[in-house]
């Protein structure tokens, strides 16, 4: 049985999939969404119908993609024949819509660039779900904070539409992560050797912390900025990997080394 039907338009699924992702792992709930085209054909009219009727509530991703979409309105009529909780997303910043507005009145919408609203949104569907939200690392919520007590202050910052993610490392070096739709994780390149200089310049301590942490001063110590040796690749590649396990604790991630013919520094984010 799916707990949340989303009905959106394919065209929005860069935005919509990452979003789709997070509530299922804050929840544990399973969304029911059509990822294989199947609303293309009125032979399989009855996937969608029983989807719905399983649901307990139904997401409607509004935007102008979906509202030029004859099926994402039939979803939400249909849904709204049979009682089923609604909740519009409005995706691109442009309100409800006067075909929406017509047809469902004074429902309330929720802003997806609103932080606060995005908030309320998870405390209702964990009210209407009947569950608790599991306590763990969004990576959806935007200027996410985190401080534990071994460092004053750390950050990641997620863009509105969910295709970047900024990782805090150390001073002002940040670790870039974008979305690949093909893979179904975000990428980016861990920039090891800038990270090392920081911190033997600066004496910074901020990635890490207990047995981490110090792995990273002693390959600090060690470390000469200069590629040309093969001493100093295997220095960059032990502070890649203690730099990997450092920010998996510190940031309740699951960042992992993507194999990659360009760089031996690439980083995938994977959200299961």
């Amino acid at each position: 049985m799916n707990d949340i039907f989303i009905s959106y338009s394919r065209h929005d699924k860069e935005i919509v999939l990452p979003f789709v992702k997070s509530i299922e792992q804050k929840f544990g709930a399973v969304c029911w969404i059509d990822l294989e085209g199947i609303e293309s054909g009125s032979q399989f009219e009855d996937v969608i119908i029983d989807a719905i009727d399983a649901c307990k509530v139904v997401l409607f991703m509004l935007s102008d993609n979906s509202l030029v979409s004859k099926w994402t309105k039939r979803e939400v009529l249909y849904a709204e024949k049979k009682g089923k909780r609604i909740v519009p997303i409005v995706i691109d910043g442009k309100g409800l819509r006067k075909w929406f507005e017509f047809h469902f009145c004074n429902i309330d919408y929720v802003d997806f660039k609103s932080q606060e609203q995005q908030e309320k949104l998870f405390k209702n569907l964990a009210t209407w779900l009947g569950v608790k939200m599991k306590v763990a690392n969004s990576c959806f919520q935007q200027n996410l904070q985190v401080q534990p007590a071994s460092q004053s202050h750390k950050k990641m910052e997620i863009s509105d539409d969910g295709k970047e993610i900024k990782i805090h490392l150390v001073a002002d070096l940040y670790l870039t992560l974008m979305w690949n739709n093909r893979e179904k994780y975000y990428v980016g390149e861990l920039p090891v050797k800038k990270i090392l200089i920081r911190m033997r310049v600066l004496a910074l301590t901020a990635i890490g912390k207990n047995k981490i942490e110090g792995k990273l001063i002693d390959l600090m110590k060690e470390f000469k900025p200069d590629w040309g040796t093969y001493y100093t690749k295997i220095t960059l590649i032990k502070a890649f990997y203690a730099i990997i396990m450092a920010l998996n604790v510190n940031y309740g991630i699951n960042l992992k080394k993507k194999f990659s013919v360009d760089s031996d520094f690439m980083v995938k984010l994977v959200l299961d």
